[in-house]
């Protein structure tokens, strides 16, 4: 019976030249595992997003009519629920995905809460307005900027570092 196992130091031994070519084949192997530990990630970070944009969708189903929770509240509108879909598109790849839910003035509200004395709440209001507001313990913060095609670097490193 013969075998078909090769057998490596006779091989090198005989083509030194191969050495750099299974080194090659070995970081070749490291970089591939990296890409696919990459690869897993973004999936995951898709699937996030992903989950983001459908509770978008029943938003807009269970909020687009006027006085949709029984108390007079404004109906979500499509622009609302585009603005959002492309707020949340913006945010960066690693960001913390919020709960989404509407507001009774027609805005879709991204809430991040780690508990009651941290959390960051954002309106996004249908005219691309941005309102957003953070209590950390005893402090807090809010501002507005109107919505110009990225988050606002100021609103992202905030939630980053709220919650991490």
């Amino acid at each position: 019976m013969t075998s078909n196992a090769v057998n490596t130091d006779s091989f090198l031994y005989e083509f030194p030249e191969a050495s750099s070519l299974l080194g090659d084949l070995n970081a070749n192997k490291v970089v591939s595992e990296a890409v696919e530990r990459l690869v897993v990630k973004s999936w995951s970070l898709a699937r996030n997003r992903l989950k983001a944009l459908e509770e978008l969708q029943q938003i807009q189903q269970e909020c687009s009519v006027a006085n949709w929770d029984g108390e007079d509240a404004d109906p979500i509108s499509s622009e609302a629920i585009t603005f959002a879909a492309e707020f949340i598109a913006r945010l960066p790849i690693d960001f913390p995905m919020p709960e989404l839910t509407a507001s009774s003035k027609g805005e879709v509200v991204l809430d991040w809460i780690e508990n009651q004395t941290r959390m960051t709440t954002v309106y996004l209001k249908p005219s691309r307005q941005v309102v957003f507001a953070w209590v950390y313990d005893n402090e807090s913060n809010h501002g507005s900027y109107m919505y110009a095609g990225r988050v606002d670097p100021r609103l992202t490193s905030t939630v980053l570092q709220l919650h991490p």
